[in-house]
């Protein structure tokens, strides 16, 4: 993402770059990634070629419990010709798919029952949009619809600043087909388009691309090898494979000798000068390389250009170093904002190419590091099936050719052929394209020294490939031519729930430390990450009497003494640095997690340990907390739908001290002295308050028992701070409507430069649209009943949302922790009888589906054959809940919560409620808990009735 600035305010463009590293922590440490085995290995991944010529990858993980399907189909930007440019992107809007240089991605991710589904959807995206029967299942006023809509976001785009930088740089990095980027498409050409010719340029694409051939498919999670091939041979092996054409030559002049260029415009700042060179010679791997070691904030490349007084960058942060690939094509793309000084923007431009060509850029250490940050990223992805296989993906988009070892030995390979000199080398020897951007009037005063420097002038004249003189005969030429029976799968996706419950709950186990601290261990085998989550009970409520929120505060300081802990082990050696850590505090509890490389497990939990026994709170580091957390509740108590629940919350506890959380007129966390948090901090530290997950990648169970009773067995129990639990009680909602004064905050995106004068009088409005809430009484948190209900709760959203149409926009909240009631908001609401009508509607309706499923008297009905409303709703839920559990995270996330009510292993259980649910269970939930609307609302006292 390259950062340009205007006369106003910064403006992001795309340049096709990924996102940057992490700031690094330090730059010597030694080699311990490379030879790491990981939770998948190329043998876990099985392939198979139909005879249609489509691939097909599967991974089967059944710690994970969702199913997660891709296909892939090579029709990205890269297939498009100067007459279809533009034309593909429109393919895949069509499609609801998403498209980058090399490839059209469709991502689903369903429980397993909806795997069949799910990939007949995929199968339909080839089978309609493979033949000539596209166009007609398009009819003109759909297809109508989004050429103009693509029609105007081309012209808009032409005319803006950032598709002017971007066309023009495209342009001369890819002179050969500049029409094969995200930037190429002709506005002239595609406005012209009529919907019959727009017709037949879909259709041929769909002929040529979306073809058996062009697609790779990607199955992954808890889902077996069997189940996957049978489904994707019965959905995919039907279409044919087609003949396809040579792929045409384009004759274009070869690209200008000079590779440096000035682009000017008057949009552009005259405070400053922005330099972006391209290196188009590197391979992907000597890219990665060169991008991970430059960006650091604190490599010798970006130290050397902060000292050069004369560029006047800002920090590190300016400085941008990254890499961009695609099939065929990679880049180093190097990035800064220079300040205005009394070198000239051509003397600074100099200067900095000279730095960059001339001088030390790198160091072996330097480079080892950033070896080590590569192989521990891609440690983490292979530890997960879901990432594993989005990287494939990538990968096999970009070099089709190679095989899955060439993935994974990627790492070995870059240490092994990759040296600190020979990059360097590579660097100072190659000449980058430079671009540099100048203000118009800026430009005017320094053009004969640009010139005499070797630059040729770009400005919006001729920016674009279609306004130079090198495309227009051959524009002019083609603009003249014509645009012409249940298998044996089936059964292991029937099992894929009781399978997964099985294998997972089999791999739980608890213990109790020494000193009481009660354990749960949840092991996925072969998973080479571990998290860490300490729940400490007590939570908001601790406090809400006199001073709410300082529960929020400490709990933010044993995260931050956490993080230190860590950073200086990282800094010694001892850690890698490859840790995240979070906290989260609930009204009854505060969660912390850690999350670390498997083999680093022990001396993580020394590094949390020491924290907690050892650290302590500083006055400044109390001050910036409140400071950070009393901000962030002034952003939340001025959002409309918050203010909502707090009075919501205000009637629900009027009596309790928990409802001084929920005054959103006053600050939060309450102004308090040092010595009164100082005080406050032991009481959360008191080991009876302790309990302790650790999931993921555990090598020895006795081993981690004993490194834990060593540590957190340490900690110390005090009776004047010894544990009291609290619960939030679960409310007895009142039939009430309550209508309440919202605060509205007004913003604009209008400088103050242009804002002109305050008026004297403000015109009054109470046209807000204000947002809606409706409160339901839910089942008990540690019961299964929730889970149906929540899947419930899921589908009457759904289904109101289709009936409200997308300019309302509802969300729902299932009940939880803080909140033991669910909660749906409608915002941007015109009329309230609008929202009330289509609940009533929706609850009709799903009521009568209900009790038709029940009256049908099926008998032996086996999962597969589910009714779709029931699958659908499963879906949903599964996809709501336990999307995150192929993840060491995600897993002791939903292990805390269960733990809080008093069984670990609840998310299983729940799952297979859901899984074995019938319509007469969820029947009677809908009957007790939304037979009508619900008794307490709260609307805005604007709001329109």
């Amino acid at each position: 993402m390259i950062r340009l600035w205007t006369k106003n305010k910064p403006l992001s463009v795309s340049c096709h770059s990924p996102s940057t590293m992490k700031k690094l922590l330090s730059v010597v440490l030694t080699c311990i990634f490379l030879s790491v085995t990981f939770a998948f290995s190329p043998k876990d991944i099985q392939s198979f070629t139909l005879e249609n010529g489509m691939r097909i990858f599967v991974l089967s993980d059944t710690t994970a419990a969702p199913v997660r399907l891709e296909l892939d189909i090579q029709a990205g930007y890269a297939s498009q010709t100067e007459r279809t440019a533009g034309f593909f992107p429109l393919y895949a809007r069509l499609l609801g798919a998403d498209i980058s240089a090399d490839m059209v991605r469709i991502v689903k991710t369903v429980a397993p029952q909806e795997s069949e589904y799910a990939i007949m959807e995929l199968a339909s995206c080839l089978r309609p949009l493979g033949s000539t029967t596209l166009t007609s299942q398009l009819d003109d006023a759909t297809l109508r619809a989004a050429l103009n809509k693509m029609k105007a976001e081309v012209a808009e785009y032409a005319k803006s600043t950032a598709g002017f930088i971007n066309t023009a740089i495209d342009s001369r990095i890819f002179p050969s087909a500049p029409w094969k980027v995200e930037s190429g498409v002709y506005p002239a050409l595609f406005s012209a388009t009529t919907i019959s010719s727009a017709r037949a340029i879909l259709s041929d694409i769909g002929t040529q691309f979306y073809t058996p051939q062009k697609s790779v498919l990607y199955i992954s999670g808890n889902i077996t090898v069997a189940a996957a091939y049978d489904l994707a041979k019965k959905h995919f092996a039907p279409l044919k494979a087609h003949t396809m054409p040579a792929p045409s030559t384009v004759s274009v002049q070869s690209a200008p000798a000079v590779q440096k260029y000035v682009l000017t415009d008057d949009e552009f700042t005259a405070d400053m000068t922005q330099i972006v060179l391209q290196y188009t010679h590197l391979s992907a791997d000597e890219a990665d390389c060169a991008a991970a070691v430059m960006n650091n904030d604190f490599s010798t490349y970006k130290k050397q250009l902060l000292a050069e007084k004369s560029l006047a960058i800002f920090g590190a942060e300016y400085i941008n170093v990254a890499s961009a690939q695609k099939h065929g094509s990679s880049r180093l793309i190097i990035q800064s904002l220079l300040e205005k000084t009394k070198a000239s923007p051509c003397a600074q431009a100099e200067t900095f190419l000279r730095l960059t060509k001339n001088n030390s850029l790198l160091t072996a250490d330097e480079l080892q590091f950033a070896l080590n940050r590569i192989a521990a990223e891609f440690r983490h992805r292979a530890d997960d099936s879901s990432a594993l296989m989005e990287l494939l993906s990538g990968w096999t988009a970009l070099f089709p050719g190679d095989s899955i070892n060439t993935l994974f030995s990627r790492n070995q390979r870059m240490e092994d052929s990759i040296s600190a000199p020979m990059l360097e080398s590579f660097l100072h020897t190659q000449e980058p394209a430079v671009f540099v951007l100048v203000n118009a009037k800026t430009f005017a005063k320094y053009a004969k020294e640009f010139k005499k420097a070797g630059y040729q002038t770009v400005t919006r004249k001729n920016g674009s490939w279609y306004v130079q003189e090198l495309y227009r005969q051959q524009l002019a030429q083609k603009q003249t031519e014509q645009t012409t029976a249940k298998t044996a799968g089936q059964t292991d996706l029937a099992d894929a729930a009781s399978r997964f419950i099985a294998e997972n709950k089999a791999n739980f186990s608890s213990f109790t430390l020494d000193n009481g601290i009660p354990v749960t261990v949840k092991q996925t085998p072969g998973a080479k990450t571990t998290a860490f989550a300490l729940t400490i009970r007590g939570g908001e409520l601790l406090f809400a009497k006199e001073s709410p929120g300082l529960c929020s505060v400490l709990t933010d300081a044993i995260a931050v003494n956490i993080r230190h802990s860590l950073d200086e082990r990282t800094a010694r050696g001892l850690l890698t640095g490859d840790s995240d850590v979070r906290a989260k505090t609930y009204a009854n509890c505060s969660v912390l997690t850690v999350t670390c490389a498997a083999e680093e497990a022990e001396a993580c939990t020394r590094a949390i340990s020491e924290a907690l026994i050892y650290g302590d709170i500083t006055p400044a580091m109390a001050d910036g907390i409140t400071y950070d957390e009393r901000t962030q509740w002034r952003i939340k108590s001025g959002a409309a739908t918050f203010q909502l629940l707090c009075s919501a919350m205000r009637t629900l506890y009027a009596k309790e001290p928990y409802v001084n959380l929920f005054d959103d007129t006053a600050d939060k966390p309450v102004k308090t002295d040092f010595t009164h948090i100082a005080a406050a901090y032991p009481i959360l530290l008191d080991s009876s308050r302790f309990s302790l997950i650790v999931a993921g990648g555990i090598s020895d169970g006795d081993a981690l028992k004993h490194t834990l009773n060593e540590t957190f067995g340490a900690l110390l129990s005090q009776k004047e701070t010894a544990s009291i639990d609290a619960t939030v009680a679960k409310p007895t909602m009142p039939r009430r409507i309550k209508r309440i004064q919202l605060r509205h905050l007004f913003l604009t995106d209008i400088s103050a430069d242009k804002a002109g004068p305050r008026p004297a009088v403000l015109v009054p409005t109470k046209n807000f649209n204000d947002p809606t809430l409706y409160c339901i009484p839910s089942p008990d948190l540690s019961s299964t009943d929730i889970a149906l209900f929540n899947a419930l709760l899921y589908e009457i959203a759904e289904r109101m949302q289709t009936k409200l149409g997308g300019d309302i926009k509802l969300r729902t909240d299932i009940p939880d922790y803080d909140f033991p009631f669910a909660r749906l908001y409608a915002q941007n609401v015109t009329q309230i009888s609008k929202i009330d009508n289509a609940y009533l509607e929706t609850i009709a309706e799903l009521t009568e589906d209900l009790q038709t499923l029940v009256n049908a008297k099926h008998i032996g009905v086996i999962d597969t054959e589910k009714d779709r409303l029931l699958a659908t709703m499963e879906n949903r839920w599964l996809m709501n809940t336990l999307s995150a559990t192929g993840t060491a995270l995600g897993t002791a996330e939903l292990i805390q919560t269960g733990t809080s009510f008093g069984k670990a292993s609840l998310y299983l259980d729940q799952y297979s409620a859901v899984d074995k649910a019938k319509a007469e269970d969820y029947f009677i939930l809908m009957k007790f808990y939304f037979a009508d609307i619900p008794d307490f609302r709260v609307y805005s006292i604007d709001s329109k009735r």
